[in-house]
């Protein structure tokens, strides 16, 4: 497992990259938390990069995401985003890019990489 704590900050207007976590070769499943009460709309994107952060490759996005919850139109504090890779990837650097419109606080949160199911990652197992 691979992991990054995320400590409270002031997540400023724009875009604020969390990581990158080096991940290990034959991670299935990077799970993004953090806590965004006061945020109002939002753009995710979770990358990789094989080559040490010269160049990064989309894994999964979100455009536009607005933290209410559509069944109950009450606000969702924390957002919980999972990428999944059935098939492992290779060692990898990973990193989480949020784009948003407004300055919010944020008690924090977390970036992790793991090996789920069969054990792929040769320095888990």
């Amino acid at each position: 497992m691979a992991a990054s704590s995320i400590l409270p900050l002031t997540v400023p207007l724009g875009t604020q990259v969390f990581g990158p976590v080096t991940a290990p070769a034959g991670w299935t499943k990077v799970v993004f938390t953090l806590d965004i009460a006061g945020l109002t709309s939002t753009d995710l994107l979770i990358e990789s990069s094989e080559d040490g952060g010269t160049t990064w490759q989309s894994q999964a996005f979100a455009n536009g995401m607005i933290p209410v919850d559509p069944a109950t139109l009450l606000p969702i504090t924390t957002m919980v985003f999972t990428v999944l890779s059935p098939d492992g990837e290779p060692s990898t650097l990973v990193r989480a890019t949020l784009t948003n419109g407004v300055v919010f606080l944020s008690t924090g949160g977390s970036l992790v990489v793991t090996c789920d199911g069969v054990c792929r990652c040769a320095d888990l197992c």
